[in-house]
Parts: structure tokens; C-alpha cells; sequence
């Protein structure tokens, strides 16, 4: 009776043993459960910002590339790293051709300080945007103004100058014809004031001479 008793507290023991053993499995395999999830969301949460940053480029370099205006990104020494087609149509240098030369290499020698400023107020002072307006020389020699808006921007640990330019040579064109056509207005102005203070003075002059010889023939008479 005494072994068979003995056999029956081993069989519990083992029992509880095994039992005990299953529960830490259980427990540890739901810590694993737990913690692939935490893993799962993770990598899930940054292949979302991964995706999400790649349509971002996707779109910034669509925008880039396909805008009407002329776009580049510039470095702090103003040295270009990048443009898009239609600056280059702008231009008429090709896109390789910019690429790693300075802004201020196609400045007209006239025009180079607006860029300084701009070098300055942008990467010195830390103003998040700035505008000027200036003349580039095209590859063919003539002139092109533009109006040029740069904006900071971080790439990594670089800061860099989004910069868009604008042709407004036309409406250069049309602000001289319009400051030519008012000094024509002042010239003619003046030309009329002339001539009226000339007419004047011969009317004057001509009345002097009138009454002049009248009072002469008036005293001839009286003494004839």
C-alpha cells in the first residue's frame, strides 16, 4: 500500500511539474506573441513613412521637373545642384551644362550684388524666404530678367535654397515703354510750354512794334 502510495505522489508531482512547465511555455510564447506584434507595427509604421516620404518625392520631383517655371537648388556658395527643363529653355544652357557651376556665372556683372543680398539673407540671417529681381545672361548673349523667390530647405544634414525664377523680361519691356512714353509726354509738355512763351513773346513784341509806329505816324501828322 505504502509504494503504491508513493507512486500516486510522484504521478501528482510530476503532474503539477508539467503542468507549471506548460503555463511558463504558454506565458512565453504569448510574450512572443506580443512582442512580434510590437515588431510587426513597428516595421509596418516605417514602411508607411518610407512610402508616404517616396510619394512625397515622387511628387516634389513630378513638380520639379514639369513646372512652366524655372527651378533649381542651390547650395550655400549659390553653386547649383539641380534644375528642371524649363530653366534650361530659359537659358539655353542644358541642364548638365548648369549643373555644379555658381548662379552668379550667368549674373549680368551689373546685377551680381542682388544675389549677394540674397546669399546673405537666406544663409546668414536665416530668412526662411527672399525675393529679388535681377538679369541672367542667356547662352546666346542677350538679356533675361527674372524675378527670383528662394526658399530654405533641409536635405539631411544640408541646407539648401529651393529657387524658382520667373521671366519678367516682357513686363520689363513694357514698364520702359511706358517711362519712355511719359518722358515723351514731359518733352512734349515742354516743347508746347516753349513755343506758347515764344508765340507770347512775339504777340508782345509784335504789339510793341504796332503801337510804336502808330504813336510815330500819329506825331508825324501833327507836324504836318
Amino acid at each position: 500500500m505504502s509504494s503504491q502510495g508513493d507512486n500516486q505522489q510522484d504521478s501528482g508531482e510530476q503532474f503539477r511539474q508539467l503542468q507549471a512547465e506548460n503555463e511558463a511555455l504558454q506565458a512565453e510564447i504569448a510574450s512572443f506573441r506580443s512582442a512580434h506584434r510590437a515588431t510587426m507595427e513597428k516595421l509596418e509604421a516605417r514602411l508607411a513613412v518610407e512610402q508616404a516620404f517616396k510619394q512625397s518625392q515622387q511628387r516634389f520631383q513630378t513638380i520639379f521637373e514639369q513646372s512652366r517655371l524655372g527651378n533649381k537648388i542651390i547650395t550655400p556658395d549659390l553653386r547649383i545642384i539641380k534644375v528642371n527643363q524649363a530653366l534650361a529653355d530659359m537659358l539655353g544652357y542644358s541642364k548638365t551644362e548648369q549643373e555644379a557651376t555658381r548662379i552668379i556665372e550667368y549674373s549680368h556683372p551689373d546685377y551680381v550684388a542682388p544675389w549677394r543680398e540674397l546669399q546673405e539673407n537666406l544663409w546668414k540671417e536665416q530668412i526662411p524666404s527672399f525675393g529679388i529681381e535681377t538679369v541672367l545672361l542667356k547662352k546666346d548673349g542677350s538679356l533675361l530678367w527674372c524675378r527670383v523667390t528662394s526658399i530654405l530647405f533641409q536635405d539631411e544634414a544640408d541646407t539648401l535654397g529651393y529657387t524658382i525664377l520667373e521671366d519678367i523680361s516682357l513686363r520689363k519691356e513694357y514698364e520702359a515703354l511706358q517711362q519712355q512714353h511719359r518722358r515723351l509726354h514731359q518733352q512734349q509738355a515742354l516743347l508746347e510750354a516753349v513755343l506758347e512763351a515764344q508765340e507770347e513773346e512775339r504777340r508782345r513784341i509784335a504789339e510793341s512794334l504796332h503801337n510804336g509806329v502808330g504813336q510815330i505816324l500819329f506825331a508825324t501828322k501833327k507836324l504836318f
